[in-house]
């Protein structure tokens, strides 16, 4: 007879949350203004790291322009009007 016992839920790696939060954290800060050197310092990130995850959420958000990520921002509810 076999165990009914449920299965553990697969985890993320550890990391996976820390990185999300940021991406967020980032996308926040870049739809409410602020310059890459102001966001680099708040979240205690080299200029370059913030180009580099800039480019890269806009690249896999599919959105060619500062102002559509500001869009993307305000529709998924992560800055207010």
């Amino acid at each position: 007879m076999r165990s009914t016992m449920p299965t553990a839920a697969p985890t993320r790696p550890s990391g996976y949350r820390t990185m999300k939060k940021l991406v967020d954290e980032l996308v926040q800060l870049l739809a409410e203004g602020n310059t890459n050197r102001e966001i680099a310092s708040s979240l205690s990130i080299g200029v370059s790291t913030v180009e580099t995850h800039r480019g890269h959420i806009m690249q896999k958000l599919n959105l060619g322009s500062l102002s559509d990520l500001v869009r993307y921002a305000i529709r998924n509810e992560i800055v207010d009007c």
